[in-house]
């Protein structure tokens, strides 16, 4: 009687419900991830050519500094995690985040919906300036997690049009 009280207390075993959510949700796992990881090597192509941006972390790009490493380990992808650097300032990242459509601002990855965060305000606002630029977390730092309901090509144009309002200024 003790033992199924605390297990009941601390919820340790999934109800029914959750048992049968997660087998279904198994059975289109491989078709989800794979079309997630299409979704973040193809946005991080077009991401590494775009003017406006300074630096991409991803990888599935040849030029990340662990990419022989990594095919060792992630045989099938890289996922939908990316994270870039803007060639903007903090209020403008911060304005052009607020223009996206698609993404959801949120600190937070591997939904089904597209999140978008600005790291140094949101994950890291508790380390000063000072710490912040030692750990290269810059103001214009970017993390995207793709949703899978969110088709890859709607997320680029989103993208692509916020940053086209900064082509025709002054590049920082």
């Amino acid at each position: 009687m003790i033992c199924q009280k605390n297990l009941d207390a601390f919820a340790l075993i999934p109800s029914p419900r959750d048992v049968f959510t997660l087998g279904q949700h198994l059975k289109t796992f491989k078709l989800r991830m794979e079309s997630l990881n299409a979704s973040g090597q193809k946005l991080t192509e077009f991401l590494n050519t775009h003017p406006l941006v300074s630096k991409v972390y991803y990888l599935g790009l040849d030029s990340h500094p662990h990419r022989e490493l990594s095919k060792k380990y992630f045989t099938n992808g890289y996922g939908g995690v990316v994270t870039f650097e803007l060639k903007l300032s903090k209020r403008e990242t911060s304005e052009l985040i607020d223009n996206l459509k698609i993404p959801y601002i949120a600190s937070n990855f591997g939904s089904a919906e597209t999140y978008i965060e600005q790291l140094a305000p949101f994950t890291y606002y508790y380390l000063s300036e000072e710490d912040r630029k030692s750990l290269n977390i810059t103001d214009s730092l970017i993390r995207l997690s793709i949703g899978f309901n969110d088709p890859v090509d709607s997320i680029i144009d989103d993208i692509d049009c916020s940053l086209a309002r900064y082509i025709a200024t002054e590049v920082h």
